[in-house]
């Protein structure tokens, strides 16, 4: 009995110990990409503490009031799409075969 207890308890631990730094290190994801679904002034009313000198802390909600896509919109429409698709040239100037008799 105290070995099954004993067990069950270890499992779970375990389970709490690996779920942790999961969560800590996927939270920091899952807000960039609600803070990116957000509008602009929904972002401004969150982070007025940080860029307005404000001393209180920042308000951040998991899903936004008014979801939209303006930044991917404004991000796709400028040259930066065009840009990523030029072609590029690579030279090489100089070739030189080297045998390595270490090996």
């Amino acid at each position: 009995m105290f070995r099954t207890v004993y067990q069950s308890v270890k499992k779970n631990m375990t389970v709490l110990l690996l779920l942790l730094p999961a969560v800590l290190i996927c939270l920091p994801v899952v807000l960039i990409i609600t803070g990116s679904v957000m509008d602009s002034i929904e972002l401004k009313q969150y982070l007025y503490p940080v860029f307005g000198g404000g001393e209180e802390f920042i308000r951040w909600k998991l899903m936004p009031d008014y979801p939209t896509f303006e930044h991917y919109g404004r991000l796709l429409s400028t040259n930066l799409p065009g840009y990523l698709r030029k072609s590029v040239q690579v030279e090489v100037i100089n070739s030189e075969s080297v045998i390595y008799s270490e090996f």
